[in-house]
């Protein structure tokens, strides 16, 4: 089997194996004419350093990485002992399921010059070992219950990794996190050696409908969350994703990175016994915002800024939030005595497909969006790159592919507004739906109509041409469009007869700005061939994941 293409430019480009057969669990296997894949292992306890060695390890695509333990262990003895239910292998902050195989995951590099990065977690063990850095037996004592680190993957500032160590240092003095009453996932409250709040932690296995949901709103691990388009246990990259997005502090989302954490009195699992085991737990870490007064919910629109609105909206289109609704707004009272708002809670962004209504923005029915922006502002819109941070999102939070089209395509959008002139308002009605009444069918949104044409029109001509040397012609951020995935649903329903009646008769333009070629970094993951002469429009409504 091939090795797929990643998404950005490759997922893995590596040299042909070696003339020696490789050895997995003291069995020799022949060769294949799969290429080996290279992965460099690293302690995640970065609060240990040097007592946790560096390992490079190789393996084939279809391997699992339960075999990838198995030769962590065989290279480290000490670890001989350790059930594998005791040793995490993670991928920028995810955990790699033993079940899986390397081939499952599209990751960047794989070469034995550009090794794929992975981290090691041993839970809740002591180990004796030769510690390289210093050349003497070193014991390494986890403390039992309690522990929190920040995710070596995750770019953080220095001021943000201090507060992660006043949290740790707290709770190993018995400063007990807190529950907070509200949402329908887990938010803890982190409070100082003084008693003063710090900040939050979110772990991404208590969110809605993950598997240890404090308010019986349980599921499975990636499966339907709250809403569709954000799968359960991924909102805690997207809160990250957020603060990564706000370049410059620009719409003030509060400062945010990915930790590990222990404690007791977070919602752990019971063993097959009934007894409760504490175990690490990946979240979201948000400093506390203990300047603000209320929320916006609470106090009347035009009390805001037209700037504040401005900059939490420009963050809105582009991370297709599907939740700002008033009460994840907090207010600062400014000396002008309005308020500026600061955004919170945004783990329902970045979906994978374009289904937004008015409804769900609080500010679309404020009169600020009306205001056109001011100069900074759009400024500002002019200078982001979709591409660049769809790039980053994806190389330290691994977050799919296609949730990071739409954030390419509504920056796009975004430029494309404000060069002419458009308000935040005007964008919004591009982007969003309208609320229907009843039975009444939805109506998708200007911008999906857009998408959808743009999708027909080169579905129609790869149909017509079957040259794969028509999409160099092609935006790739149009190329990226996993069409293939929706072929089945397609031919049921007929829509692919409806491509090459468009390709003979193409529709008229859509009265919405064109898209524009951009500078996306990837085609489609899959690497599906453009040359089939079957492909089928792409659904928006209710269609599988890559839609």
């Amino acid at each position: 089997r091939s090795w797929s293409a990643g998404p950005h430019g490759g997922m893995l480009h590596t040299p042909p194996t070696t003339s020696n057969p490789l050895s997995v669990g003291g069995h020799e296997m022949s060769r294949w004419n799969d290429p080996v894949v290279y992965f460099k292992l690293r302690s995640a306890r970065q609060d240990l350093p040097g007592t946790q060695p560096e390992f490079v390890l190789q393996a084939m695509p279809f391997m699992t990485w339960q075999v990838l333990k198995l030769n962590l262990k065989q290279r480290w003895h000490q670890l001989k002992q350790i059930p594998d239910a005791s040793i995490r292998l993670l991928y920028k902050g995810v955990e790699l399921r033993n079940s899986a195989v390397v081939d499952d995951y599209h990751m960047e590099g794989g070469t034995i010059d550009a090794p794929i990065e992975l981290q090691y977690l041993i839970i809740d063990q002591a180990l004796e070992q030769q510690c390289p850095s210093r050349g003497v037996l070193a014991t390494i004592t986890e403390t039992p219950k309690i522990g929190m680190y920040v995710d070596a993957q995750v770019p953080s500032i220095p001021k943000l990794r201090e507060l992660v160590q006043e949290c740790r240092e707290a709770l190993s003095l018995g400063i007990l996190p807190k529950l907070c009453d509200e949402g329908t996932g887990a938010t803890y409250m982190l409070r100082g050696v003084s008693g003063e709040i710090l900040a939050v932690f979110k772990p991404k296995d208590e969110e809605a409908f993950a598997p240890n949901n404090p308010r019986n709103y349980q599921g499975k691990e990636n499966t339907q969350g709250l809403r569709q388009g954000v799968l359960s246990t991924t909102q805690a990259a997207r809160e990250v994703a957020a603060h990564l997005l706000d370049h410059k502090g620009f719409s003030d989302v509060p400062k945010t990175t990915l930790v590990h954490a222990k404690h007791p009195n977070f919602c752990n699992p019971k063993g097959k016994d009934g007894v409760e085991r504490v175990v690490w737990k990946i979240g979201a870490f948000q400093e506390f915002v203990g300047n603000a007064v209320d929320t916006a919910g609470n106090l009347a629109p035009r009390l805001f800024s037209h700037e504040s609105v401005h900059n939490i909206g420009i963050l809105d289109i582009r991370c297709v939030n599907l939740d700002r609704n008033d009460g994840n707004m907090l207010a600062k009272k400014t000396p002008s005595g309005k308020f500026s708002l600061v955004p919170i809670d945004h783990g329902l962004s970045l979906p994978d497909r374009l289904e937004v209504y008015t409804s769900d923005i609080a500010w679309m029915s404020w009169a600020q969006a009306k205001v056109p922006f001011e100069k900074h502002t759009r400024d500002y819109i002019m200078k982001l790159n979709g591409a660049s941070d769809a790039h980053l999102l994806a190389k330290v939070l691994g977050i799919r592919r296609e949730c990071l089209r739409l954030l390419e395509v509504t920056t796009m959008l975004l430029q494309i507004g404000t060069s002419k002139g458009l308000t935040l308002y005007d964008i919004g009605t591009i982007m969003y739906r309208d609320e229907v009444a009843g039975d009444e069918p939805v109506q998708p949104s200007l911008l999906e109509k857009a998408i959808n044409d743009v999708v027909s029109r080169v579905s129609a001509a790869l149909a017509i041409t079957g040259d794969c040397r028509t999409q160099k012609t092609l935006p790739r951020t149009v190329v990226g469009l996993d069409l293939a995935s929706s072929q089945s649903s397609a031919r049921k329903s007929g829509r692919v007869s409806a491509a090459a009646e468009a390709a003979s008769n193409p529709p008229p333009p859509l009265d919405t700005p064109h898209l524009r070629p951009t500078s996306s970094p990837a085609a489609s993951p899959q690497g599906h061939s453009p040359t089939t002469p079957e492909v089928p429009l792409m659904s928006l409504d209710g269609g599988g994941e890559s839609d």
